[in-house]
């Protein structure tokens, strides 16, 4: 699997062995790639459209990723555990939606320190 520049660059970026988060996933690419590669031991990927979480599972069946990569129908970073992931990418949606789900995670679970690309 090959990622696009973009992608490419945001994969860059995540540290090595941490478990990653991708929120806005769409086809969950950077968590197949990463995980496939060695770079992440596993990832959560989280997207509200089911379309997008459909379209991540085929992508995560094809690359026999289904027990080290898990697709969850939410919005933005609710569909996470506390403590779940040690890197989040949330990118591709633009800087106005991306400062709303950090918003909401402050207020909902008093979580702080989280960052944010915008592909």
């Amino acid at each position: 699997m090959q990622l696009d520049a973009r992608l490419a660059a945001i994969a860059a970026l995540v540290p090595h062995g941490t478990t990653l988060a991708d929120i806005g996933a769409d086809h969950a690419y950077l968590a197949a790639t990463l995980v496939l590669h060695g770079h992440a031991p596993r990832a959560v990927v989280g997207d509200l459209s089911a379309g997008a979480c459909e379209a991540a599972r085929r992508t995560i069946g094809a690359q026999r990723l289904t027990q080290q990569i898990d697709v969850r129908q939410g919005d933005g970073l609710s569909v996470l555990l506390p403590g779940e992931a040690e890197s989040i990418v949330i990118a591709g949606m633009g800087g106005a939606l991306i400062a709303d789900i950090l918003a909401g995670a402050q207020t909902s679970s008093g979580a702080s320190g989280r960052s944010s690309s915008n592909r």
